[in-house]
């Protein structure tokens, strides 16, 4: 299509020169300007309009099918490239104005309608593509000149470290930029081995790795990538090479080199298709030799803004609001290590009326949680002994409606909220770890050792949240369950036609040209079969039953019973909507419930 629509406009000059032509030849009328017998063409400024639209032609020509050949979204920047410039073209010649003046702004109009387009095609594609395919810059100038002129230019010789893929490494271990500036250029001398852990960074981003881990052996390094909480194994490294990069991450992240077996944790920068990341380094010697983590981590990132984004349904929501407008109280948020309960409780506690309410936090100045609008936040050092009582009491004198104390460490803050709970209008927001929502009960009498009859009377409700994959949009297969399988996942069989799971193997009666297409990795998951990950909630509000058994009977499996009697649904009921609507997969689902 584009082709189309440049040599529809290599004709429109001609196009539109005859219509002056035939124009002229009109008799005049009395508002019409008063021309003589034709021959007023300006060949100098047909000229300079024809240069500017070859030059367009010519660069838009070359910016397609460079977008073709580096695969970058080429539905999106065709219409950039081609549309400004044709409706700026047909702009300046159908509008009519006398005089210099208009032509060279008509002119100019051209000219940007060619250069912006351009140069954000440019500045995008040079991201991806290693510094010596890189255009437009200096190096780039110097070489054309050097090469295709007579000006004695000299081409910049490219650096050995600026090889590979076009990754920025900065150092940023040490609290001095002196220091930091004479560590890049130290590991920029091991220029291999630099132009290497480029290469293993890039490859890490462009699959969605949020962390890379390297485990050293005597033989190699084994290399895995943990894409969307699940790890998976890449082609190992040769021990020398591998040695040589954990070399140059080591020195940019100002820790020893020489040290294979205690524990070192620093971080160094690296810039990559216009993402600056901060990569948390962290080092630790093992029986077989020694495990490297590297994560990744995008500041100011926020990839999810609601609870709809979470994947949280408009009932539950409703509902979770209700017993976060309560006016006194103990709501907790649970999860599993890293399921993803920071993020949920700051964005459920984003939607809570803080403008009506006067919220307090108190965070440990080493554990920081993301910023909530509206939430005044006080923060305790750990290493210096100090705790969330250190700064409670104070802050209580403020009388405020609401404070925000997650992972309390300890039994004291637990008993300071039943205190307070008992004498005042506040409501509390704390945090333990549990599988499940009934579990987190069971967690918080026993882990701060909290009498239950003290502390149930206090509880609202428990938010659990368990992270799942989503199946990759663009390579799910739908196929058709059984019966048995429909009932026992307790879905109707009238109400489901067809489930999804990821791709599978070609089968033994598949097409040659079936097997070809699935020995293709997907573009868009790499073959990894999921893209992306959303929340599995379980809201669990605490009624007086619940009260009851968790002070009588304190067993998972009673307060599980009383809770789906009072009609709450468990993760598991939870999970099987995603699967029903396509969401994710039923092996996904089984997969995080064993977790």
């Amino acid at each position: 299509m584009p082709r189309i629509l440049i040599i529809f406009a290599t004709l429109a000059p001609a196009l539109l020169a005859q219509a002056e032509v035939a124009f002229a030849q009109q008799p005049a009328v009395s508002h019409a300007i008063q021309r003589g017998p034709g021959g007023y063409f300006s060949i100098i400024k047909i000229a300079l309009i024809l240069v500017v639209f070859w030059l367009w032609v010519r660069t838009t020509d070359w910016a397609i099918f460079d977008c073709q050949r580096l695969s970058l979204d080429h539905a999106k920047w065709s219409p950039i490239l081609v549309f400004p410039f044709l409706v700026g073209f047909l702009v300046s010649i159908l509008i009519p104005g006398p005089g210099i003046v208009f032509y060279f702004v008509n002119f100019l109009i051209l000219i940007l309608c060619v250069a912006i387009p351009l140069s954000m095609y440019i500045r995008h594609r040079n991201a991806y593509v290693t510094i010596d395919e890189r255009v437009m810059t200096r190096a780039h100038i110097r070489h054309v000149l050097a090469t295709r002129t007579n000006l004695g230019v000299k081409a910049e010789k490219e650096k050995p470290y600026e090889k590979g893929a076009p990754v920025e490494l900065r150092a940023m271990g040490a609290d001095d930029e002196q220091k930091n500036q004479a560590n890049i250029l130290a590991a920029r001398q091991t220029a291999e081995a630099f132009v290497a852990t480029k290469d293993l960074l890039a490859s890490a981003a462009d699959r969605r790795a949020e962390k890379v881990m390297l485990d050293y052996t005597p033989q190699d390094a084994k290399v895995k990538y943990l894409i969307d909480g699940v790890w998976h194994d890449v082609d190992a490294r040769e021990r020398a090479p591998a040695d040589a990069m954990l070399e140059v991450m080591k020195k940019i992240a100002n820790l020893n080199e020489k040290d294979r077996r205690n524990k070192q944790e620093g971080k160094f920068g690296a810039n990559y298709k216009d993402k600056k990341y901060i990569c948390n380094l962290t080092t630790q010697g093992v029986q077989s030799g020694e495990r490297v983590i590297v994560q990744f981590t995008v500041p100011k990132e926020k990839k999810f803004k609601t609870l709809e984004e979470l994947g949280m349904r408009e009932k539950m929501k409703e509902k979770l609001l209700q017993l976060m407008l309560k006016p006194r109280g103990v709501f907790v948020f649970s999860a599993l290590p890293g399921g993803g309960m920071t993020t949920t409780s700051s964005i459920a506690l984003g939607t809570t009326d803080r403008l009506l309410r006067d919220f307090l936090a108190i965070e440990d100045v080493h554990r920081r949680d993301p910023e909530v609008e509206n939430i005044d936040v006080t923060t305790y050092d750990s290493s210096q002994g100090e705790k969330p009582m250190t700064k409670l009491p104070s802050l209580l004198r403020r009388e405020p409606d609401a404070v925000v104390v997650l992972n309390p460490v300890e039994k004291e803050t637990i008993d300071f909220f039943i205190t307070q709970a008992n004498k005042d209008d506040i409501l509390f927001f704390t945090s333990v770890p549990a599988k499940e929502a009934p579990e987190a009960l069971l967690r918080l009498v026993a882990t701060y050792k909290v009498p239950a009859q003290e502390l149930a009377p206090h509880l609202l409700g428990v938010l659990n949240t368990r992270l799942i994959r989503k199946l990759c949009p663009k390579c799910k297969e739908a196929f058709q369950p059984a019966p048995q399988l429909l009932q026992r996942l307790g879905i109707p069989p009238d109400h489901v036609t067809e489930l999804y799971r990821e791709r599978q193997p070609p089968g033994p009666d598949a097409t040659e040209k079936e097997k070809k297409e699935k020995s293709i990795p997907c573009a868009k998951c790499g073959g990894v079969g999921y893209f992306g990950r959303t929340a599995v909630f379980e809201l669990l509000e605490v009624t007086d039953p619940l009260r009851e058994a968790l002070i009588q009977q304190p067993k998972i499996e009673v307060l599980k019973k009383i809770a789906r009697a009072a009609g709450n649904r468990s993760l598991q009921e939870e999970g099987v909507l995603l699967v029903v609507q396509g969401v994710t997969s039923l092996e996904e689902l089984q997969r995080i419930l064993k977790q």
